[in-house]
């Protein structure tokens, strides 16, 4: 099994759209969407053929969230590569996928957010990162070889 190409982002900074400064946008934008791009086009070239790319994405792109657009956005892009990058790694026998965790106990996890996010989730729990890895071992596996250009919600719900 060749699953090369995980791709972390940072935590997401918060800001409405309507206070986005025209001088700090740019940067973040290059900074995030090309950075992704950037990681995206080396594992295109260093895979095998046959090999898997599977990079993260969030369940917030399915939901709404005020003050998040930079992240989101970016995350919506992310999404966006990956189908394209399936397309063009298809021939090769290529998979590229996005899990989209939802809530899950990482850094990012806003501790007065826990308890009203784990009762939304059929498991009354806030996803741990195992959770998310298996996910990525299923779509880094075999069993997932049809699986392609597609965003996982791995998530408990979200």
């Amino acid at each position: 099994m060749d699953a090369r190409g995980v791709r972390r982002s940072s935590s997401p900074q918060t800001e409405a759209i309507g206070g986005l400064h025209r001088g700090g946008l740019r940067p973040r934008l290059r900074h995030q969407h090309q950075g992704c791009v950037l990681v995206l086009q080396q594992a295109a070239r260093r895979v095998n053929d046959g090999g898997r790319i599977i990079v993260s994405s969030t369940g917030g792109t399915r939901m709404f969230f005020a003050n998040q657009s930079l992240y989101l956005g970016s995350k919506g892009a992310v999404e966006q590569f990956v189908r394209v990058l399936a397309t063009e790694l298809g021939p090769r026998n290529v998979t590229v996928n996005a899990i989209s965790p939802g809530p899950t106990e990482t850094d990012m996890m806003q501790d007065q957010h826990r308890d009203t996010v784990a009762m939304m989730s059929p498991f009354r729990r806030i996803g741990q990162p195992d959770d998310v890895a298996d996910v990525a071992l299923f779509l880094a596996g075999h069993e997932a070889r049809w699986v392609t250009g597609q965003n996982l919600a791995g998530g408990g719900v979200f």
